[in-house]
């Protein structure tokens, strides 16, 4: 398991910041390449960066071609508002995901990580599930030898801009929580991202989702 090389996009995000700080103190990763639009304000010397434009689905970028990926994540995600359109939206939590994963596969990664809702169905009436859904669909035609969903409920962090949706729903949730099952209890970033490396340590064959109620079930 060691000397393993991963890579991530998203990690300027809510989870991806979390996650990489994980990535980059776990042993078994020797090297931690970021696909990013912008540097990142930090260094390490395990981290790589890499600047892409996200439209491109294969691994023929500058800087890219000759990678070697072992474990690849996606933790890449907006909102219709911030997007612009549903059509925006979509290009990111799919389009996006779906050429992050097609990287990774040209580069030799056998396992994929994704994080996606809690609701994620490619049936569901509802636009964000079903994109959610979409994008998990369109990863299992990919045939990674491992391949895991993150589902988790609604994300307790600090983000870098407000959602008073979400800040209401937070506190709602918090003082409810006891009335809540599992899987609908707000989640820590943390321990989405503690999650993600306990899979990545020891991934089942084929595809797995990974619900909110397993993930708060992480240590860290």
């Amino acid at each position: 398991m060691n000397s393993k090389v991963a890579l991530l996009a998203g990690a300027s995000g809510l989870v991806g910041q979390q996650f990489l700080a994980l990535l980059l103190d776990e042993p078994t990763y020797s090297r931690v390449i970021v696909l990013v639009r912008k540097p990142l304000a930090m260094s390490h010397p395990k981290l790589e960066q890499q600047i892409i434009d996200f439209s491109i689905a294969n691994a023929e970028q500058k800087g890219l071609k000759d990678l070697s990926i072992d474990h690849a994540f996606c933790t890449l995600g907006t909102t219709i508002k911030r997007a612009g359109s549903k059509v925006a939206f979509r290009q990111v939590d799919q389009q996006y995901a779906a050429n992050v994963a097609q990287i990774a596969k040209d580069s030799g990664a056998q396992l994929f990580g994704i994080v996606t809702a809690m609701s994620a169905n490619s049936d569901s009436m509802f636009f964000y599930n079903k994109v959610k859904g979409d994008i998990e669909r369109q990863l299992q035609q990919m045939n990674f030898q491992h391949l895991a969903a993150f589902r988790p409920s609604m994300l307790a962090g600090d983000r870098n801009e407000k959602r008073f949706g979400e800040q209401l729903g937070s506190v709602l949730m918090r003082v409810f929580g006891f009335m809540i099952p599992q899987n609908y209890k707000i989640i820590d970033v943390k321990k989405v991202a503690a999650a993600m490396l306990d899979y990545a340590k020891n991934p089942a064959l084929g595809f797995s989702v990974i619900s909110s109620g397993e993930m708060l079930k992480s240590k860290k």
